[in-house]
């Protein structure tokens, strides 16, 4: 579990927590590392963020909150309002760092707290 907390001074930002992809660029289809978002949920979303969550599979993408399923996602961004705002990710399994990266775009503080 890990807390992801936001600080947006401004207007427009994103995160995007996503898999690191394999030496041909392709995301992982039967690695362990599609079992990191199986099961998967977001859970205390503050009032400021609404239907935030969107999870992108091999077989489309799903938008709102809540489980990510058992489809082994590789991807899930959110947007970043402005002001303080969070969110709980639940993997489904331990993500090592190394397989994992973390993108963003806007002026916004992050404080993750696992």
């Amino acid at each position: 579990m890990a807390t992801f907390s936001f600080a947006n001074p401004s207007g427009s930002a994103y995160f995007t927590l996503e898999l690191i992809r394999d030496s041909n660029g392709f995301y992982p289809t039967s690695s362990a590392q599609t079992t990191y978002f199986s099961a998967s949920s977001f859970t205390q979303l503050t009032s400021s963020v609404t239907n935030p969550i969107v999870a992108k599979w091999a077989t489309g993408v799903v938008d709102g909150m809540g489980s990510l399923g058992a489809n082994g996602g590789y991807i899930w961004s959110i947007v970043v309002p402005p002001g303080s705002s969070s969110v709980v990710f639940t993997p489904g399994a331990t993500i090592p760092v190394s397989e994992s990266c973390f993108k963003g775009t806007g002026e916004y503080t992050l404080t993750l707290t696992t």
